[in-house]
């Protein structure tokens, strides 16, 4: 089973701050809020992956930020948005006044389109044919950045769901669809979701349950978080929320070979991209840039050993009694010079409890 990853483009800037319909006609770049959360969705992604999108502006600028120059982006015309035809980049206020009724019976029921404009069926069809194209030429998981209303007129044909009521199916800016691609048919995993969302604690309680964490593991998973927002007071810029909730499912798979990709997947089908990026770099990281949530989870796991506190020295002398090969040996060397160095930076010395 692959995965594509469905986003809606970052937020348009729209004259006047106005609120307008915005076809495949109408071509705005970005807003600069819609820059900042292109710029955010960057670490939401990694790996081999490839990366699709419609024509229009608003998309691959999004695309280009989600990128930072990791991925080419590949062009597929039929993910545009639809055609609006005579509303397209009239404000709303505007659509109101000279289509009162049209504009009344659109608001009941989203089925009909505008005056000349592109009936969401067909929309759903061609966005459907070019996600198709899509994983077939992919070997592994893809992106794909597209608009509201195809990506609404695709849902509600995969789930089965009238296209007049598609307004029903959130579509934000900068939001994240999460489609599983199998012999050839595509299935909903997650719809609408913030990629930088993180589940709520009765969630975290059902994936653990569901996965079968063994309590051991819960106990060193809220060691780890207890010690991780220690380490993060001080830090600029840290989101608690997303440290604490990578924290307690860190683990969440700790019974498969790689625990950090396992449980890392289980987040992504669920949405939870963010997230996904921070566990999925928990037993190995980077110290390079800035200090961030991966690198604080990274150092927290490295000084709790089972539920208790423990000084750098004392975790990586009793992994080194396990080390079996010179590989390994040069693996734990590398963690150990990364967590002393993440430890200087954030100004913390290695006492321990």
């Amino acid at each position: 089973m692959k995965i594509l990853y469905l986003l809606r483009h970052g937020e348009p800037d729209l004259p006047g701050g106005e609120r307008r319909c915005l076809g495949s006609r109408s071509d705005p770049p970005l807003s600069r809020e819609g820059g900042l959360t292109a710029s955010r969705l960057a670490g939401c992604f990694g790996g081999d992956l490839r990366l699709f999108s419609s024509p229009l502006l608003r998309c691959r600028s999004t695309a280009l930020l989600l990128s930072a120059g990791r991925w080419r982006t590949e062009i597929e015309t039929d993910l545009r948005e639809l055609d609006a035809g005579d509303w397209d980049g009239l404000s709303f206020r505007e659509i109101r006044e000279r289509w009162p009724e049209h504009y009344e019976r659109r608001g009941r029921d989203l089925s009909i389109p505008p005056p000349g404009g592109e009936r969401p069926e067909s929309a759903a069809e061609r966005g459907l044919a070019a996600l198709t194209r899509i994983m077939r030429r992919c070997p592994g998981d893809a992106a794909a950045v597209a608009h509201a209303g195809v990506n609404r007129a695709i849902l509600c044909t995969l789930l089965g769901r009238p296209m007049r009521d598609a307004m029903e199916l959130p579509q934000d800016c900068g939001c994240v669809n999460v489609l599983a691609f199998e012999e050839g048919r595509f299935r909903v995993l997650a719809a609408g979701i913030s990629p930088f969302a993180v589940p709520a604690p009765e969630e975290r309680r059902a994936l653990e349950a569901e996965c079968g964490t063994p309590e051991r593991v819960l106990r060193h998973c809220a060691a780890v978080r207890e010690t991780a927002l220690e380490l993060a007071s001080g830090v600029p810029g840290i989101d608690t929320e997303l440290l604490s909730a990578a924290c307690e499912l860190h683990d969440l798979m700790r019974v498969e070979r790689d625990h950090p990709r396992a449980a890392a997947e289980v987040l992504r089908r669920r949405g939870y991209l963010r997230l996904a990026r921070v566990i999925e770099q928990h037993h190995d990281c980077d110290p390079l840039g800035p200090v961030n949530e991966e690198k604080l989870l990274f150092l927290a796991d490295k000084l709790v050993r089972e539920d208790r506190r423990v000084t750098l020295e004392e975790r990586f002398r009793r992994a080194g009694e396990k080390c079996a090969s010179p590989e390994a040996a040069a693996a734990l060397e590398r963690r150990k010079k990364a967590a002393f160095e993440i430890m200087a930076r954030i100004g913390r010395t290695d006492t321990g409890a």
